[in-house]
């Protein structure tokens, strides 16, 4: 046989943001993303010993106060291991600011991977940058070594490509297009060629790439070319046949 009895109990209908005042209610879908802290202050505490603080902010203003301090991550499966350690040792070592042995730094390149197209100055951005210097940190390298130097090439790389022709000479043949690209190229000088031949090597060695992109890896900072490494291919065409051409 059961016994009952009558409980009263208490249930969040509407949440107020303490930043913007914004006034959510349970069906609203602001509600749930509210972050609210309830933290009692400990011996030390700049809040006072004991005192107990409260926040509820709604995810906008969060994300104003604190959104290049956050570490955002996407949702991973908690039964793979392989992402439990990952995410364990990176942490570890973001931590103590330091690699530790060979497996720690296999985790950190395989990390790195994973950020290398984060956005500047996110947190994942910061994340990127920090463990950057620690890989650099104990391979006493620096951030060079992640953007292979590619060889200048070969003397004969160009003449088998479109519209080149070998010491720049015309043939009767030729359509104006030919001519044109030739007497461009022509009025180039050797150092301007050479570059455009690293860069076209580089290019296809390393398809992947954004031509802005691998510019800004080939400069010794590459956070001061952030515009130009996240620009596409066809706007910075656009651009430089807007400005020159």
């Amino acid at each position: 046989m059961k016994t009952f009895k009558t409980v009263t109990t208490q249930k969040i209908t509407a949440l107020v943001c303490d930043g913007c005042g914004l006034d959510a209610k349970a069906d609203d879908y602001d509600f749930h993303e509210f972050i609210s802290v309830n933290q009692r202050c400990g011996y030390g505490s700049i809040h006072g010993d004991g005192n107990n603080i409260e926040a509820d902010l709604c995810q906008q203003c969060f994300a104003d106060m604190c959104g290049d301090m956050l570490r955002v991550t996407e949702e991973t499966d908690s039964r793979n291991d392989d992402n439990i350690e990952l995410n364990l040792v990176v942490k570890n070592i973001l931590s103590k600011n330091k690699i530790a042995d060979k497996n720690e730094l296999t985790l950190a390149l395989k990390r790195l991977e994973q950020l290398w197209d984060a956005q500047h100055l996110s947190a994942e951005g910061n994340e990127l940058h920090q463990l950057a210097d620690i890989i650099c940190d104990y391979e006493k390298k620096d951030w060079n070594s992640f953007f292979e130097q590619a060889p200048l090439a070969d003397d004969d790389f160009m003449p088998g490509r479109l519209y080149f022709k070998s010491k720049f000479t015309l043939d009767k043949e030729e359509t104006e297009d030919d001519i044109t690209s030739t007497l461009a190229l022509n009025a180039i000088d050797d150092t301007k060629k050479h570059l455009l031949q690293s860069i076209l090597s580089a290019m296809a060695k390393h398809p992947e790439l954004r031509i802005g992109q691998l510019l800004a890896n080939a400069m010794s900072n590459p956070q001061l070319c952030t515009e130009l490494f996240y620009v596409e291919d066809e706007p910075l065409n656009e651009k430089i046949n807007q400005l020159y051409l």
